[in-house]
């Protein structure tokens, strides 16, 4: 029995309004820390002894600074769904685990981003390092909790409807009409050819403006 495989690339570059691209995840997250501080910066922390409000103060200050620079984990492996990460296959570090690891406590990033990478704060709770060093730096579980974002993944930037052409024969110069939708699903893909057939294609590959069928 033999089986056709059909390997399509595409380039998109005129995504429908309802695409979501990656500046505006990044634009999401900003948003979030930003207005996260505020509220920290907001509180009232009169009960906090001077040494942790010593610390809070610096670990606010790095927080804005993470938040400005705007690099942010990228979730890989949970398309369509919103998940936080200690550490992305990057390495990349979220907000929490970058102010712990700025104030020397990388061996406790390294552990939660080993045991449990895509926890989120509020289930750490019963972690006792994790509770001591937010006491030691001015932060209660709920304020870390409040911090912690959540990522989408990748396949969230292709999201919505696509509608292009696709060139099968570069010699004659033969090109087919494609629509491309998805629905933010590993099988909410589905590409079109107009009067022609429509197939749920495999997703091989994406990365910017680039994805591989």
């Amino acid at each position: 029995m033999r089986t056709l495989v059909l390997v399509v690339i595409l380039l998109l570059d005129r995504p429908s309004a309802d695409v979501r691209s990656a500046p505006a995840e990044t634009a999401r997250v900003r948003r979030h820390l930003s207005m996260v501080e505020a509220e920290l910066r907001a509180t009232n922390v009169s009960a906090l002894t001077p040494v942790q409000r010593a610390a809070r103060g610096r670990n606010l200050a790095v927080l804005h600074a993470y938040w400005v620079r705007g690099v942010f984990p990228v979730n890989t492996d949970f398309p369509g769904l919103h998940v936080p990460y200690f550490i992305d296959r990057y390495g990349t570090r979220c907000a929490m685990a970058y102010l712990i690891e700025q104030s020397g406590h990388g061996d406790l990033v390294r552990r939660i981003a080993t045991t449990q990478n895509n926890a989120y704060v509020r289930d750490l709770q019963g972690d006792a390092d994790l509770g001591a060093w937010l006491s030691e730096n001015g932060l209660t579980a709920a304020e870390a909790a409040r911090i912690q974002p959540s990522y989408g993944s990748p396949a969230d930037d292709f999201a919505g409807s696509w509608d292009g052409t696709v060139t099968f024969d570069s010699h004659h110069e033969a090109t087919l009409r494609y629509i491309l939708t998805n629905e933010r699903s590993d099988d909410g893909w589905m590409l079109t050819f107009p009067d022609r057939w429509s197939v749920l294609p495999r997703v091989v590959t994406l990365a910017g403006d680039s994805l591989v069928l």
